[in-house]
């Protein structure tokens, strides 16, 4: 499973080819089938949540203005999504699955990490990977690493192993937020900041005194790290004119997508109240929104709405939009309320920092998820099945032995 994983969240078969992975994914799920009680998890209300989700999609792919477009969409994206859920739900069963599942993630950050040194690519002057696939966005790329950081900040905190990998996992860290700010990313960048501020109200004594180390290392790494022209991209999420702007390409291009990215806010808005039950299909929102700046004697605009919420809503319905929330919720609900038991039972005292940081992790999807267009992919499902294993998991652990008067009553 930890390779399926880190080939999964590292995007690794874009670089690799993608031929190896359905033969990983079919041999996965039947041992999966195989070997755990498949029936609790298939049952489970996160994944009848999930194939209904699939189900409202798939018919709004058949509705929509491009079926075909859609349906493709659907079966190269999501369906690799669902079945990544089934997958990690059934074969990442305890303890032990669970640490194996968010090291994985962590290891990816360290693969996606190597592979953004050898295929260095730029956006002007954003960071990117390659020349093609979807980490040539400095934008997606962004939103892979800043969600896998909590999980490279579990490993290093994580006691009980090896020093020479927590230190090695350390040092991708410290690599991974100089190229998260390279990325020049506005939206990885706040995320970073809200992971940050909810860290500093969560945390107590030293963990506070490291946050506030950590916080001082990227603010020094962002001065002498990040070139000048991304540090001017920054700033204009404060207010920096056009003006003060000029000659800077990429501050240039953050201040027009500012304002054209509450253009596409609004447009999807309309989408989903002109088609509020089915959408307009998946993958449907770019060629509306072309129409309706057409119709505003306006240039055309193909672009996606760059809001995992309003782009289920608009190309999926509010049916479809809603089970979506409902999936984050779960994830974020189940994670708080493990993060806050596991601690008063000592036989899962070490096992609760996973969910701590499973729900930073999640937390930071969710903050995502606001700026970026990946309600299609495969971080949440994956997430929300991790959810699923650790509450298994600890419901297992918690359960008396079997025979005794406890588990008798």
């Amino acid at each position: 499973m930890a390779l399926y994983i880190i080939l999964v969240f590292s995007r690794a078969s874009e670089f690799i080819g993608a031929r190896p992975l359905p033969i990983i994914e079919l041999l996965l799920l039947i041992w999966g089938l195989l070997t755990s009680r498949w029936t609790d998890w298939l049952l489970a209300r996160p994944t009848v949540v999930l194939l209904g989700l699939s189900a409202l999609m798939a018919t709004s792919a058949l509705a929509g203005d491009w079926p075909g477009g859609s349906v493709d969409l659907l079966t190269s994206n999501w369906s690799r999504a669902v079945l990544c859920y089934l997958i990690v739900a059934s074969v990442g069963s305890g303890l032990a699955g669970v640490g194996t599942a968010m090291s994985s993630i962590a290891w990816s950050i360290g693969v996606l990490v190597v592979a953004v040194l050898l295929e260095t690519a730029s956006v002007g002057a954003r960071l990117a990977v390659g020349l093609s696939g979807t980490l040539s966005n400095p934008n997606d790329l962004a939103a892979v690493l800043v969600i896998g950081l909590p999980f490279c900040a579990w490993y290093v905190l994580a006691s009980g192993r090896p020093l020479v990998l927590r230190v090695v996992m350390a040092a991708v860290t410290a690599v991974e937020l100089v190229m998260l700010l390279k990325t020049g990313s506005r939206m990885g960048l706040l995320t970073l900041l809200f992971v940050g501020l909810g860290l500093f109200f969560i945390t107590r004594g030293r963990e506070r005194l490291l946050l506030a180390v950590v916080t001082l290392a990227i603010g020094l790494g962002a001065i002498f790290f990040v070139p000048r022209a991304i540090q001017e991209r920054y700033e204009t999420m404060v207010n920096r004119g056009v003006e003060e702007s000029q000659g800077n390409f990429d501050a240039l291009a953050a201040i027009s997508s500012t304002h054209g990215r509450w253009n596409l806010f609004v447009h999807s808005l309309e989408v989903t109240a002109h088609h509020p039950l089915l959408g307009v299909g998946p993958g449907n929102f770019s060629s509306r929104n072309a129409e309706i700046a057409k119709d505003a004697g306006e240039a055309a605009n193909w672009q996606v709405t760059h809001n995992s919420y309003t782009q289920v809503s608009s190309e999926c319905g509010i049916p479809a939009a809603l089970l979506f929330g409902w999936l984050l919720l779960y994830g974020l609900r189940n994670a708080n309320r493990l993060r806050k038991a596991m601690p008063l039972h000592p036989e899962l005292r070490n096992a609760a920092p996973m969910a701590f940081w499973l729900l930073v992790g999640i937390a930071a999807y969710g903050f995502c998820g606001m700026f970026a267009a990946i309600a299609y992919g495969y971080q949440l499902p994956l997430l929300v099945a991790i959810v699923v294993s650790l509450d298994t998991a600890t419901a297992a652990a918690l359960a008396p032995p079997a025979g005794s008067p406890a588990s008798i009553r």
